[in-house]
């Protein structure tokens, strides 16, 4: 049995680590896979942070670039299933308009045999398309497959706004409660 503590990153650090880049918005559609995470926002665990509930994932990329144009800061926080639903927004948006989108992309329906490995080695094409996916539409993405990888986020993040590009967060297991 796998041991999910090895890989799941706590909701508290995620924010944190957040924290620090500044960002001003998250705009979220709510995902299982970063509950944790969801949880802690709603409960005003970064009160200088907006948070923005959707109802699908590309209101969220489109209230995201809304805000980027108004002069705000913002990540956008969803599962791989919305990723994909929300591609035609990620592409007219963030790759042919050229705003800066954040995306932390959740693993809803990772194995835990596959914590530790490639996504691409996943038997679940819902995990083992995302990063081929990623590689097709040209973004940039950061695996945060534990605390250790956290420095990931900042660099994603810069990235996205000093290059005004789309980049990808890819959260690797279930964000930890702590």
């Amino acid at each position: 049995m796998t041991d999910l503590s090895k890989f799941s990153v706590s909701s508290k650090s995620i924010l944190n680590t957040i924290e620090k880049c500044n960002i001003t918005h998250v705009t979220t559609v709510p995902d299982y896979a970063q509950l944790s995470l969801q949880i802690k926002l709603e409960e005003g665990y970064l009160p200088n942070t907006r948070v923005i509930r959707c109802s699908a994932e590309d209101q969220a990329i489109e209230c995201a670039a809304g805000l980027w144009i108004g002069g705000k800061k913002p990540i956008v926080i969803m599962q791989n299933q919305g990723f994909y639903a929300s591609i035609n927004s990620i592409r007219a948006v963030g790759i042919d308009a050229k705003l800066p989108l954040v995306l932390m992309v959740g693993p809803w329906g990772r194995e835990f045999s596959n914590l530790g490995q490639s996504m691409r080695q996943s038997n679940r094409k819902v995990i083992s398309m995302l990063e081929p996916m990623m590689d097709v539409l040209g973004i940039r993405y950061w695996n945060l497959e534990s605390s250790k990888d956290l420095g990931v986020i900042p660099e994603a993040i810069d990235y996205a706004f000093s290059e005004s590009k789309t980049t990808a967060i890819l959260v690797g297991a279930y964000t930890a409660w702590n």
